[in-house]
């Protein structure tokens, strides 16, 4: 809805593709990810997610499908043109930062403690096929962070470094 609603402005050819670019990160992807630290998410789901998010730029692009692929354009190509990265980036920023904002907090506040808990019974049959422990290790892997639990703690214990590191930035790229 919050896309179709802001189509008129972010359709217009004489506003800048950069500007379009931050309004849609802006209004529509804060409300389409809205909670997604905590999803479970499936390939089902991730799809989805992408498909929206490509036929989204595209439309701010002007371009259709049928001239992507006559033309041989790429998704990445009119991401990078408005600005943006695709959907997973996005995704996973969003929940690293989560995570590294839990794994700063103090050992004695609940957050904390279900991060590091254990339950020692085994599941039964019919569980979710993806759990969110398995989506943190996911998103660690996209980022090439090292996905043991000591590791990845300790370098989520300085703010600015694990900030930089859940954007998928290192020092010889910036924002």
């Amino acid at each position: 809805k919050a896309f179709g609603a802001l189509r008129p402005v972010l359709s217009r050819k004489h506003l800048s593709s950069q500007i379009k670019g931050r309004i849609y990160m802006c209004l529509v992807l804060s409300i389409l990810l809205y909670g997604s630290e905590c999803w479970s998410l499936t390939a089902a789901n991730l799809h989805q997610l992408t498909v929206f998010h490509r036929t989204c730029v595209r439309k701010m692009n002007r371009v259709n499908l049928y001239h992507t692929w006559q033309h041989h354009i790429s998704a990445e190509e009119l991401q990078s043109r408005l600005g943006l990265k695709d959907i997973e980036s996005y995704l996973n920023t969003r929940l690293l930062s989560w995570v590294g904002h839990i794994a700063r907090m103090s050992d004695n506040r609940p957050p904390r403690q279900f991060l590091t808990c254990w339950v020692p019974h085994e599941r039964q049959s019919g569980r979710p096929p993806k759990t969110w422990g398995a989506r943190v290790d996911e998103a660690l892997q996209y980022f090439e962070i090292p996905t043991d639990f000591k590791d990845w703690m300790e370098l989520a214990q300085d703010r600015q470094k694990w900030r930089k590191l859940a954007r998928g930035l290192t020092d010889s790229s910036e924002e």
